[in-house]
Protein backbone atom coordinates (compact mmCIF):
# COMPACT_ATOMS: atom_id res chain seq x y z
CA UNK A 1 0.00 0.00 0.00
CA UNK A 2 3.10 2.15 0.08
CA UNK A 3 6.66 1.94 -1.15
CA UNK A 4 8.13 3.68 1.88
CA UNK A 5 9.20 1.92 5.08
CA UNK A 6 8.15 4.71 7.45
CA UNK A 7 4.68 4.97 5.92
CA UNK A 8 4.27 1.17 6.02
CA UNK A 9 5.24 1.26 9.70
CA UNK A 10 2.75 4.05 10.42
CA UNK A 11 0.08 2.00 8.61
CA UNK A 12 0.82 -0.88 10.94
CA UNK A 13 2.11 -3.16 8.18
CA UNK A 14 4.51 -5.92 9.17
CA UNK A 15 6.70 -5.86 6.06
CA UNK A 16 9.14 -3.44 4.50
CA UNK A 17 10.27 -2.38 1.05
CA UNK A 18 13.23 -4.80 1.02
CA UNK A 19 10.78 -7.67 1.55
CA UNK A 20 8.47 -6.36 -1.18
CA UNK A 21 11.30 -5.99 -3.69
CA UNK A 22 12.67 -9.49 -2.95
CA UNK A 23 9.21 -11.00 -3.41
CA UNK A 24 8.57 -9.06 -6.62
CA UNK A 25 12.01 -9.91 -8.03
CA UNK A 26 11.36 -13.58 -7.36
CA UNK A 27 7.93 -13.54 -9.02
CA UNK A 28 9.17 -11.56 -12.04
CA UNK A 29 11.99 -14.05 -12.55
CA UNK A 30 9.70 -17.10 -12.35
CA UNK A 31 6.64 -15.76 -14.20
CA UNK A 32 7.63 -13.21 -16.84
CA UNK A 33 4.07 -12.58 -18.14
CA UNK A 34 2.19 -12.57 -14.84
CA UNK A 35 -0.33 -9.86 -13.98
CA UNK A 36 0.72 -7.91 -10.94
CA UNK A 37 -1.83 -5.79 -9.09
CA UNK A 38 -1.71 -3.72 -5.94
CA UNK A 39 -3.74 -1.38 -3.80
CA UNK A 40 -1.98 1.92 -3.13
CA UNK A 41 -2.96 4.48 -0.52
CA UNK A 42 -1.83 7.98 -1.43
CA UNK A 43 -1.49 10.79 1.08
CA UNK A 44 -1.45 8.74 4.26
CA UNK A 45 -0.89 11.14 7.17
CA UNK A 46 2.72 12.28 7.29
CA UNK A 47 3.54 11.12 3.75
CA UNK A 48 6.13 13.57 2.46
CA UNK A 49 6.80 14.19 -1.22
CA UNK A 50 9.96 12.10 -0.91
CA UNK A 51 8.01 9.22 0.62
CA UNK A 52 5.46 9.42 -2.19
CA UNK A 53 8.35 9.35 -4.68
CA UNK A 54 9.56 6.14 -3.01
CA UNK A 55 6.17 4.57 -3.72
CA UNK A 56 6.14 5.92 -7.28
CA UNK A 57 9.64 4.54 -7.85
CA UNK A 58 8.76 1.08 -6.52
CA UNK A 59 5.74 0.87 -8.81
CA UNK A 60 7.76 2.18 -11.75
CA UNK A 61 10.42 -0.51 -11.23
CA UNK A 62 8.02 -3.47 -11.62
CA UNK A 63 5.60 -4.69 -14.31
CA UNK A 64 2.35 -3.79 -12.59
CA UNK A 65 -0.65 -4.54 -14.75
CA UNK A 66 -3.26 -3.08 -12.44
CA UNK A 67 -3.33 -0.61 -9.58
CA UNK A 68 -6.21 0.40 -7.35
CA UNK A 69 -5.27 3.87 -6.19
CA UNK A 70 -6.96 5.42 -3.18
CA UNK A 71 -6.42 8.84 -1.67
CA UNK A 72 -6.26 8.45 2.11
CA UNK A 73 -9.45 9.52 3.82
CA UNK A 74 -10.09 9.76 7.53
CA UNK A 75 -11.99 6.87 9.07
CA UNK A 76 -13.41 7.71 12.50
CA UNK A 77 -12.01 5.52 15.24
CA UNK A 78 -8.76 4.68 13.43
CA UNK A 79 -5.40 5.83 14.81
CA UNK A 80 -4.51 7.56 11.51
CA UNK A 81 -7.60 9.77 11.71
CA UNK A 82 -6.08 11.35 14.81
CA UNK A 83 -2.64 12.00 13.28
CA UNK A 84 -1.96 15.73 13.13
CA UNK A 85 0.06 15.65 9.92
CA UNK A 86 -2.75 15.14 7.41
CA UNK A 87 -1.77 15.62 3.74
CA UNK A 88 -3.74 18.42 2.02
CA UNK A 89 -6.42 17.24 -0.45
CA UNK A 90 -4.81 19.21 -3.29
CA UNK A 91 -1.54 17.33 -2.77
CA UNK A 92 -3.33 13.96 -2.60
CA UNK A 93 -5.15 14.70 -5.88
CA UNK A 94 -1.89 15.60 -7.61
CA UNK A 95 -0.24 12.39 -6.39
CA UNK A 96 -3.24 10.28 -7.40
CA UNK A 97 -3.13 11.83 -10.89
CA UNK A 98 0.54 10.96 -11.27
CA UNK A 99 -0.08 7.37 -10.21
CA UNK A 100 -3.07 7.03 -12.53
CA UNK A 101 -0.87 8.11 -15.46
CA UNK A 102 1.78 5.60 -14.42
CA UNK A 103 -0.86 2.89 -13.98
CA UNK A 104 -2.20 3.51 -17.49
CA UNK A 105 1.31 3.37 -18.95
CA UNK A 106 2.02 0.11 -17.07
CA UNK A 107 -1.30 -1.40 -18.17
CA UNK A 108 -0.52 -0.63 -21.84
CA UNK A 109 2.97 -2.11 -21.48
CA UNK A 110 1.48 -5.25 -19.91
CA UNK A 111 -0.94 -5.63 -22.82
CA UNK A 112 1.86 -5.18 -25.38
CA UNK A 113 3.89 -7.94 -23.68
CA UNK A 114 1.04 -10.33 -24.53
CA UNK A 115 1.04 -9.59 -28.27
CA UNK A 116 1.26 -12.87 -30.16
CA UNK A 117 0.25 -15.02 -27.20
CA UNK A 118 -2.93 -16.97 -26.58
CA UNK A 119 -4.87 -16.39 -23.38
CA UNK A 120 -8.03 -17.85 -21.90
CA UNK A 121 -10.75 -15.25 -21.37
CA UNK A 122 -13.75 -15.45 -19.05
CA UNK A 123 -16.60 -13.82 -20.98
CA UNK A 124 -18.50 -11.43 -18.71
CA UNK A 125 -20.80 -9.75 -21.23
CA UNK A 126 -21.65 -9.78 -24.92
CA UNK A 127 -22.65 -6.59 -26.72
CA UNK A 128 -25.24 -6.17 -29.48
CA UNK A 129 -22.54 -6.68 -32.15
CA UNK A 130 -21.62 -10.13 -30.81
CA UNK A 131 -18.37 -9.01 -29.23
CA UNK A 132 -17.64 -10.65 -25.91
CA UNK A 133 -15.86 -8.72 -23.20
CA UNK A 134 -13.95 -10.31 -20.38
CA UNK A 135 -10.71 -10.85 -18.53
CA UNK A 136 -7.80 -13.24 -18.80
CA UNK A 137 -6.39 -14.99 -15.74
CA UNK A 138 -3.73 -12.25 -15.63
CA UNK A 139 -6.39 -9.52 -15.56
CA UNK A 140 -5.91 -8.52 -19.20
CA UNK A 141 -9.09 -6.93 -20.58
CA UNK A 142 -10.02 -8.66 -23.84
CA UNK A 143 -12.61 -8.29 -26.57
CA UNK A 144 -13.65 -11.57 -28.17
CA UNK A 145 -15.38 -11.57 -31.58
CA UNK A 146 -18.24 -13.88 -32.59
CA UNK A 147 -19.79 -14.46 -29.18
CA UNK A 148 -23.37 -15.24 -28.24
CA UNK A 149 -25.25 -14.42 -25.07
CA UNK A 150 -24.87 -18.01 -23.86
CA UNK A 151 -21.07 -17.55 -23.93
CA UNK A 152 -21.33 -15.42 -20.78
CA UNK A 153 -19.57 -17.27 -17.97
CA UNK A 154 -17.60 -19.45 -20.38
CA UNK A 155 -13.86 -19.41 -20.96
CA UNK A 156 -12.70 -18.87 -24.53
CA UNK A 157 -9.21 -18.96 -26.01
CA UNK A 158 -8.12 -15.68 -27.59
CA UNK A 159 -5.05 -14.86 -29.68
CA UNK A 160 -3.73 -11.45 -28.67
CA UNK A 161 -2.85 -9.71 -31.87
Amino acid sequence: QSGDDEILRRMGRHYDVVYLRKMLDNVCERLPLFGLGADVIVGFPGESREQFENTFSLINDYPFSNLHIFPYSKRPGTPAAEFSDQVPDREKKERVSRLIALRDEKKDCFARRHLGTQVEVLIERVDENGTGHGWSADYLACDVPDCKADDIGKIKPVQIG
